[in-house]
This record gives structure tokens, C-alpha cells and sequence, in this order.
């Protein structure tokens, strides 16, 4: 599995806060740039492991497996198509009053796919990179601080 990229920011809330945009369906769209549509078949929007996150971008619809989702510290979201795999593994390390998130997106692809690894990797490091900044943006503004 070769790495894409690895973000982290810290978030000027406790890790809770944070959780309640990170794994709730109905506000991921404010921080995922291009998603839309995100629903877990749950009416709540909650996250659970073994569930699936079926969401529209770039016009189609597409699914995550979820992986792991351990409130309020690890979310990890698996999307297949075809021979190409990404792994988002996004963790949450509370400092104080604030979390530090992290953000770390791997592949995997076999076939044809393989020769496209480069191109797909700039694509998802050009989409994805600001996501923390704008969860950070979503989280720090929705949620009153304490400090």
C-alpha cells in the first residue's frame, strides 16, 4: 500500500466537538470539498464500523466502507473502484482543550490501474490535502470555543 499523503491541524476544540463533524453524515459535506449527498442509511448520520457512506462526487455515486469508527479518537473509510483502493484513515489526539487531527490517505491498485497510481494519487492529493483546514474551518465556527 503506498502512501498519498499525510495532514495534520489542530483543532481549537475537545475531541468530541470535533468527532460530531468527523463521523456525522449530515455535516460532512461542509468539509469535504466536491461530496455531496452523504448518507449512512441511518437516519441520524452516524457512522458505525461495518457500515457503508454512500455519497455523489464528481456527478456519481460512491461508497466507503467503514472501517473503523472508535468515538471520538479513529475513522477509517475504505473506497474501491475497480483495481484501485483508498484507505483515509483520519485520527484524533486531544491536547489540552484542543485535538489534533490527523489525516493519512493510502492506496493500493492492481492491473491497469498501477500505471495510472501517479496521476490518481496528485488527483486525490489536489482534492483531498485541505480537508482538515476546511474541518477545522466547519468545527472552530459551528462550536463556541472555551479558551
Amino acid at each position: 500500500m503506498g502512501e498519498i499523503f499525510t495532514r495534520t491541524v489542530r483543532i481549537k476544540r475537545p475531541p468530541l466537538a470535533v468527532w460530531a463533524h468527523l463521523a456525522d453524515a449530515r455535516v460532512m459535506a461542509k468539509w469535504m470539498p466536491g461530496v455531496s449527498d452523504l448518507d449512512t442509511g441511518d437516519e441520524t448520520g452516524e457512522l458505525r464500523q461495518g457500515g457503508v457512506l454512500v455519497f455523489r462526487t464528481r456527478g456519481r455515486e460512491r461508497l466507503s466502507d467503514i472501517v473503523d469508527c472508535e468515538a471520538p479518537s479513529l475513522l477509517t473509510l475504505q473506497s474501491t473502484q475497480g483495481n484501485f483502493s483508498a484507505v483515509y484513515r483520519y485520527t484524533l489526539e486531544q491536547d489540552g482543550e484542543n485535538t489534533d487531527v490527523s489525516l493519512q490517505v493510502t492506496c493500493t491498485a492492481a492491473g491497469l490501474a498501477r500505471l495510472a497510481m501517479p496521476l490518481i494519487a496528485l488527483a486525490i492529493r489536489f482534492s483531498d490535502g485541505g480537508q482538515l483546514r476546511r474541518l477545522k474551518r466547519a468545527v472552530e465556527k459551528a462550536t463556541p470555543g472555551t479558551t
